[in-house]
């Protein structure tokens, strides 16, 4: 209780009725009605348009990152096939016999046995490297012998390599040399250091070493900067993005863009650097067990999208500026009132029934317009929406999905991976070529679309293929088949036709990529088999333990180019043994097997530089008897082995006569000597010592002096130059020098020979006869 008298308490509760009442009258001008809601409309277009917006522009952030992410772990992973085919070249040098002596082999041993061993692993060695065109240098280090290959020649003492070929400018070769002796793991990196290749300019070089366990030999790459940034492609990334190499033990090894020597720690997705926010992608090599990662700065995201949002800032403002203008119209025009506004669509034929329309049905009509525009908004956010999971969908079937948010928006977009799910493919088939692929492709699409409901969420790949996942059900693949065969029918007065193959069951979303290969597999075998709907279980049924070691067959290749005619016919001998004697599968696995081997006869014909046409290899013969088919392909490798065996001597021979020819015009070159002469045809300089000895009977010096006097004489008896001249002619930089070579060949000096030695008619091999 207040103490307030009940009759004060009803007269104050009259006068706020009264209050209420007035205020309940008083007329809002039609003015400000149109203003009000105006203002109301426009504020809650724009609240409904910036979280659209802004979604917009996350959705787009992650979709340029996931890109990003799968082509910097596809580098990744190109890297790391590199440096593993690096890292086996020692296994398959293994198959030179030359190579594997040469590993026993020491340095006290025989020079001679040495370097014939040494040049023909090289060849071998060189063989296998050129194939490498992603990596700057490469060796293989012997240490028994103290030999290294590099890839431009080699050295029978490791310390010279890196005296000429590699110079590191921070490391002596003696201190290389220890850091790779003390290899207790399969693989070592030296951290980015300057060094000079083959003579070129000094730059930034990653060296890896590696060895194998139970093997002496270590190979080693070098990959220069230039090559790192272009093996990640960091030229096409935003300005700012840094890219570094850590090992094992989280030290860094390479960086670029990163001036830190500790590595981000925490959570990589988001890291800050230099006071800017970075998107933090990583990925890992296993061979040499090192971590790759690379930023991308959020300013460049901001950047990306700031004509998107002036976009949407300008179209906000002239809405509101629209609004304001025709706010001032009215205003000008007295106050006008509804009826006055609602005579304009009336003036202008908006309505039939001129005379009953009022501003009520006018309001009606724009509320239907409003009610018309906001489906069609509904329709263009359904339309991204589809188009939204459609890319997401392409992006799981070729495996570009890998963050854990987009995984979260597959399972609300696709809801048919949250349950067991299979992967279908149709392929769209015409029967006659002239049809245009792309009208084609549309009817398929257009009919597939029409007959195959939601929960077969389709998509189209390109003109003649279309995906399809739904949950896998007894009843869905039943209602596959049935719709499968409806579709077939109904196209087939278009003179189309389709193809599906189905893959296996799966039950894990990061697991589409491997059902889409599946179902790839399934309408290759649809095809092969004469099927139009194929399931990757008839595979599985299909498949039996392989008699035949493919890897084995494989190997013919390294054994064909080593020429080894012994291990080749016995492979193949019991290849067919076992085809006879062991019981094929099927007929099917004999043509397999036979093929495979034509393959391997093929490419080492092609890699050989061979002509195919120079030989008959056979084809496959259903009414020959295995046993002949193969001793054939055996005739055929012999038959190869021979060939390449003639070309390589024709090569070396006339690589020996392009060596002595310029031998003979070059010697006059103050600057010949075993080293340049090596260096410009790629060989080892003991090749070109016993190359001369053997064409000449000389060793190198000498021959180059034969040719020097011989020259000299021819220049003495027929011209007036002075001996100055001569001995500059002749390749001598000193005119003392060329009087101490003369006079030590011929026992006499120049000015004694012209002056009357001539007469006698000596020459180069009636002095040579007196020394």
């Amino acid at each position: 209780m207040d103490g307030k008298p009940i009759h004060q308490k009803v007269g104050e509760r009259r006068l706020l009725m009264k209050k209420i009442k007035r205020f309940s009258k008083i007329k809002i001008p039609v003015l400000w009605k149109f203003i009000i809601m105006y203002l109301l409309i426009s504020m809650l277009i724009i609240a409904a348009l910036t979280p659209i917006y802004y979604k917009v522009l996350e959705l787009s952030k992650l979709s340029y990152l996931a890109d990003v992410e799968y082509s910097f772990k596809k580098n990744g992973v190109s890297m790391q096939n590199t440096l593993k085919r690096a890292y086996e070249i020692s296994t398959q040098m293994d198959e030179s016999p030359y190579y594997v002596k040469l590993k026993l082999m020491h340095p006290g041993d025989s020079p001679l046995l040495l370097y014939s061993k040494l040049y023909m692993s090289h060849k071998y060695f060189l063989k296998q490297m050129a194939t490498f065109d992603d990596i700057d240098e490469a060796f293989l280090y012997l240490p028994n012998s103290y030999t290294i290959f590099g890839k431009k020649r080699v050295f029978d003492s490791a310390a010279e390599y890196f005296n000429f070929d590699v110079i590191y400018r921070d490391y002596s070769p003696d201190e290389i040399l220890q850091w790779m002796s003390d290899m207790n793991e399969r693989f070592k990196i030296l951290p980015a250091t300057l060094a000079k290749v083959h003579g070129g300019v000094q730059k930034s070089y990653l060296t890896i070493v590696m060895s194998r366990p139970g093997d002496s030999a270590i190979t080693g790459v070098l990959l220069s900067e230039e090559t790192l940034l272009n093996q990640f492609n960091i030229s096409n990334l935003p300005v700012g993005s840094f890219l570094y190499i850590t090992d094992k033990d989280n030290k860094v090894l390479f960086s670029y863009g990163y001036d830190d020597k500790e590595p981000l720690t925490g959570n990589l997705g988001k890291a800050e650097y230099d006071d800017t926010t970075f998107s933090v992608l990583k990925t890992t090599i296993a061979i040499p067990g090192c971590n790759i990662t690379l930023g991308i700065p959020d300013y460049h995201f901001e950047e990306m999208y700031l004509p998107l949002k002036k976009m949407i800032y300008k179209y906000i403002c002239v809405a509101m500026g629209i609004g304001i203008l025709f706010s001032i119209l009215f205003a000008l025009n007295n106050y006008i009132p509804i009826k006055k506004l609602a005579s304009i669509p009336l003036k202008n034929g908006f309505f039939k029934e001129k005379d009953t329309a009022n501003e009520y049905s006018y309001i009606n009509k724009f509320m239907e317009s409003c009610s018309s525009e906001i489906k069609k908004l509904k329709t263009d956010i359904l339309n991204m929406e589809n188009t939204l999971r459609t890319n997401m969908l392409i992006k799981l079937l070729y495996g570009m999905v890998n963050s854990k948010d987009e995984y979260a928006l597959v399972s609300k977009l696709i809801p048919q991976v949250n349950s067991p799910f299979r992967i279908a493919l149709f392929e769209v088939k015409c029967q006659s070529e002239s049809q245009n692929a792309d009208y084609i492709g549309y009817i398929a699409y257009d009919k597939i679309q029409t007959l195959f409901p939601g929960k077969f969420m389709h998509v189209q790949l390109n003109n003649d293929k279309v995906a399809m996942i739904f949950a896998d059900t007894e009843d869905n693949l039943k209602e596959l088949k049935k719709l499968f065969i409806t579709a077939n029918q109904e196209l087939y007065g278009f003179g189309i036709s389709l193809n599906a193959g189905i893959s296996d069951r799966f039950e894990n979303k990061d697991e589409i990529n491997k059902a889409f290969f599946h179902a790839q597999s399934s309408l290759t075998a649809a095809e092969n088999n004469g099927l139009n709907f194929y399931s990757y279980d008839l595979i599985k049924q299909s498949q039996a333990p392989k008699l035949i070691d493919f890897y084995g067959i494989q190997k013919l290749y390294g054994l064909i180019i080593a020429r080894n005619k012994e291990a080749v016919e016995e492979t193949i001998k019991e290849i067919t043994r076992k085809l006879i004697f062991g019981g094929a599968n099927s007929k099917h696995e004999v043509i397999e097997v036979f093929c495979l081997i034509r393959f391997v006869i093929a490419s080492v014909i092609a890699d050989t530089e061979l002509e195919i046409d120079d030989f008959s290899i056979i084809e496959f013969r259903e009414d020959e008897s295995i046993d002949v088919l193969f001793k054939s392909l055996c005739k055929n490798a012999l038959a190869v082995m021979e060939a390449f065996e003639s070309k390589k001597r024709n090569a070396n021979k006339e690589l020996k006569e392009r060596i002595m020819k310029y031998i003979e015009n070059n010697f006059a070159d103050p600057d010949i000597y075993a080293d340049s002469i090596a260096e410009k045809f790629n060989i080892s300089r003991n090749y070109v010592y016993n190359l001369v000895r053997e064409e000449t009977g000389k060793s190198l010096n000498d021959y180059i002096e034969h040719l020097r006097m011989k020259r000299a004489i021819d220049l003495l008896k027929s011209t007036n130059m002075l001996v100055s001249d001569i001995s500059a002619e002749c390749g001598y930089n000193s005119t003392n020098t060329f009087y101490k070579v003369f006079k030590k060949v011929f026992n006499v000096s120049p000015s004694t020979f012209r002056s009357g030695l001539h007469e006698s008619h000596l020459t180069v091999e009636s002095l040579n006869s007196n020394r």
